[in-house]
């Protein structure tokens, strides 16, 4: 199926942005929303955005002043915004970018599904509710599926397109297909909680969080010491103060209930000093910037202590992978596409000397791995348990690179 014509619901900083990746494509786009006030919200997203975009092709001499000037409006002519559904009748794709409630979700797709063609595809960009659930809202839970960009989305390539219970495969090789219309860089993913690359980073930082918190250690230290060992693009904390501590906290807060048993030390980790910041209203760039630093970039959680930033890179390494393996395993996605999906949404680029979990283990040799992570279960605790592929992988001799 082409997509001729598109509509984003919600127009919000992420769905301004949306409406943007699909316009710049060439492809005229609807973006609605209760408010003008937040329509206009979004077209000016989608403004900054492509005069962002076009002053850089201006500034290398790619595109005169003029040309750049009649580049912006090109792309902001294929935008419509609107307060209604009308324009939604002869869509061919929809993206609801509403915030992450089920009962919102469930009646915009109820709405959508009575205003938009047959045939069109209605996609959510959630984090983290069921694709299932917000697909049974409708009469067509088969052209229902998962379009999960990552912010800013703008710059993000991954988007993961995830597969709900009655999602057709023909709807899903039309999001695959829509998606790389747009340049993006789609992975395919089965629907669980925090789906692929949300759920391995979480996993992962889990042990930052829950050593910080345990010892008392300076985020700034650890920042700086993780930031510098290469092993991922930023510091944690300084990562999360751009994509929002609100944020961060909703998902670490629901794959803690979904994995984790009561009362027991899990995978994951809910950090009861983002949980404060994000209750004083302190969501970091969003707000202004104060967030786990405030504004002259003081840490805002207490603790001095002296990181190991050795012992901190391999918990986060190790546990990074164990997470993997368990995606790999339970048969939510592809190797392959946890691979790009941590390369493409997580910034794990090897052109950087950054490797994302399978990719890195095949290098440092998986039996090594395995002799890692049973050392840091004796240690840590039942969290790195080596996964059973891992264990069945060494026993056969494969090895990575160096069998």
């Amino acid at each position: 199926m082409f997509v001729f014509k598109a509509a984003v619901v919600g127009a919000g900083t992420m769905g301004g942005q949306i409406a943007q990746t699909i316009a710049a494509s060439g492809i005229p786009v609807v973006l609605k929303d209760i408010s003008q006030e937040l329509v206009d919200h979004g077209l000016e997203e989608a403004r900054s955005v492509t005069s962002g975009t076009v002053a850089k092709l201006v500034g290398k001499g790619k595109l005169t002043e003029e040309q750049g000037a009649e580049q912006v409006e090109e792309v902001m002519g294929r935008i419509t915004g609107t307060l209604d559904y009308t324009g939604f009748g002869d869509v061919d794709f929809v993206i609801e970018a509403v915030p992450e409630r089920m009962e919102i979700k469930e009646a915009v797709f109820a709405e959508l599904d009575s205003v938009t063609p047959g045939h069109a595809i209605l996609a959510s960009n959630t984090s983290s509710l069921s694709i299932s659930e917000i697909g049974d809202a409708t009469f067509r839970p088969d052209k229902v599926v998962g379009f999960h960009y990552f912010y800013p989305a703008s710059v993000m390539p991954l988007i993961e397109i995830v597969e709900g219970e009655e999602t057709s495969s023909e709807t899903t090789q039309a999001a695959l297909n829509f998606a790389q219309a747009i340049k993006k860089n789609p992975i395919v993913c089965q629907e669980v909680p925090g789906f692929v690359v949300n759920r391995i980073l979480n996993s992962g930082i889990a042990e930052i969080w829950r050593e910080q918190e345990a010892k008392g250690l300076s985020i700034k230290k650890i920042d700086e010491g993780v930031g510098a060992a290469n092993v991922v693009p930023m510091g944690p904390y300084f990562l999360i103060n751009l994509l929002g501590l609100d944020t961060v906290l909703h998902v670490a807060e629901h794959l803690h209930e979904s994995y984790d048993l009561e009362g027991e030390e899990g995978r994951f980790y809910v950090p009861d000093g983002m949980s404060r910041l994000v209750s004083e209203g302190k969501l970091g760039a969003k707000t202004g910037g104060e967030g786990f630093y405030d504004t002259e970039g003081n840490p805002n959680l207490n603790g001095e202590a002296e990181p190991d930033i050795a012992e901190l890179v391999e918990m986060l390494t190790l546990k990074t992978f164990v997470e993997a393996a368990l995606v790999l395993e339970e048969g939510v996605a592809t190797h392959r596409d946890i691979d790009v999906g941590m390369m493409a949404g997580a910034g794990l680029d090897p052109r950087r000397g950054l490797f994302p979990p399978f990719m890195k283990a095949d290098m440092e040799g998986l039996d090594a791995v395995l002799e890692r992570l049973e050392n840091a279960a004796e240690k840590h605790g039942d969290r790195f348990a080596p996964p059973r592929i891992l264990v069945r992988m060494v026993a056969q001799g494969r090895l990575g690179q160096k069998s």
